[in-house]
């Protein structure tokens, strides 16, 4: 039985071609097999033709490493930006955040939108709510947007969040 599983990010390229990977060879599967090229990773979708790859060949590892990163594995040329994505050590919690702008709205009678001040900060507030309602607790706020958003709010992120969010 196969399995396919979508790539988003290096870490998990770099797990797939690893020697402890266990999610492309049977449990019993000898380590020596593996290590002599007995993986049973295969490139899969409609799109490979235009890089050179067969749909149902086997994965060159420097070509998947090549791939991710945004390169022609043949050429090297950049093809697409690497997409950036911030460190979760640099996020807060939405949650606390976009409570407490609420109640701040709602305590002198209006909306958040006319609170903040700004359509920018509404609409980046909007997003934070959306990703709630997605979420959950686990929604997680780029700590420069809560530093925007509370200070527009009038609120102090140290009482928010505790004074080691910034650290």
């Amino acid at each position: 039985m196969g399995y396919a599983t979508p790539i988003y990010a290096p870490g998990q390229v770099a797990y797939r071609l690893s020697e402890d990977c266990g999610c492309d060879r049977p449990e019993d599967a000898e380590v020596e097999d593996r290590l002599a090229g007995g993986s049973s990773l295969r490139w899969i979708g409609g799109g490979l033709v235009e890089l050179g790859l067969v749909a149902g060949g086997p994965v060159d590892p420097e070509a998947a490493r090549a791939l991710m990163d945004g390169r022609d594995w043949r050429t090297g040329e950049q093809l697409v930006a690497r997409k950036k994505e911030l460190d979760p050590r640099g996020k807060v919690v939405a949650r606390a955040l976009v409570d407490a702008v609420c109640e701040s709205a709602a305590a002198v009678g209006t909306t958040v939108a006319e609170y903040l001040g700004r359509p920018a900060l509404a609409k980046r507030f909007a997003r934070a709510e959306r990703g709630i309602l997605r979420e959950g607790e686990a929604h997680l706020l780029p700590l420069a947007d809560a530093e925007r958003l509370a200070a527009a709010a009038g609120l102090d992120l140290d009482d928010l969040y505790g004074p080691y969010a910034r650290t």
